[in-house]
């Protein structure tokens, strides 16, 4: 048995940012969930990660997202001549929500991803890398200036990325959102979701185990 749950600590601030965050040495990886939205770019490295029952490939350009108490497991092969580079930004849905409302189409996209309506979770954005690139170093330099907590920087990264998503990924965009991911992985997202509420009510810190299981 594992301790599986991984809470972000946002600290007062509205958004978690870890940028370009490279490793050279072993990184395995485990299964675990945060209480928020996560959002994964790999600059360069190769593995694998596993999300709603799926497999999918590490490599430059990759973009994942994992929405609330959604399991996942990231495994890179890692060493001094292959390191693993990626950025990674945590934020509560409920502030993307307020944030996107009135850009109906990205709105609709990161609803769908955050409500599990749209299986698709792994984005290939290596043809426009150097837009997703040029959007995250934008907001980066907005922090170093003290404005990436204001709300029009933290909008306009993800409507910036949501939209790249929408112009590369026509395979995925084509279909219509549906109720297609596990109905077991659901039961499991709804139950952590309901001890988390019955948590933060009582205002108790509880740590909560599961069994692993690798599909």
């Amino acid at each position: 048995m594992k301790r599986m749950f991984e809470a972000v600590v946002f600290g007062g601030a509205k958004l978690f940012w870890d940028y370009r965050h490279r490793n050279t040495g072993q990184y395995k990886g485990y299964y675990h969930w945060h209480q928020c939205c996560e959002m994964l770019f790999v600059h360069e490295g190769t593995g694998h990660v596993v999300v709603g029952g799926d497999t999918f490939p590490i490599r430059r350009g990759m973009l994942f997202f994992f929405r609330p108490y959604q399991l996942h497991h990231v495994y890179a092969n890692v060493s001094p001549e292959q390191p693993y580079t990626r950025t990674i930004f945590h934020f509560d849905p409920q502030l993307a929500d307020d944030l996107l409302g009135p850009f109906a189409r990205r709105h609709g996209l990161f609803t769908a991803l955050c409500q599990g309506r749209y299986r698709v979770q792994a984005f290939d954005l290596m043809g426009a890398e150097e837009a997703v690139e040029r959007n995250f170093d934008d907001y980066d330099r907005s922090r170093q200036e003290g404005k990436g907590e204001e709300t029009e920087e933290i909008g306009m990264l993800i409507l910036r990325l949501l939209d790249t998503v929408i112009r590369c990924d026509h395979s995925g965009l084509s279909r219509s959102p549906g109720t297609l991911e596990r109905k077991s992985t659901g039961y499991v997202q709804q139950a952590m979701r309901w001890i988390d509420g019955r948590s933060r009510r009582r205002h108790a810190s509880i740590e909560i185990l599961f069994i692993e299981a690798v599909p």
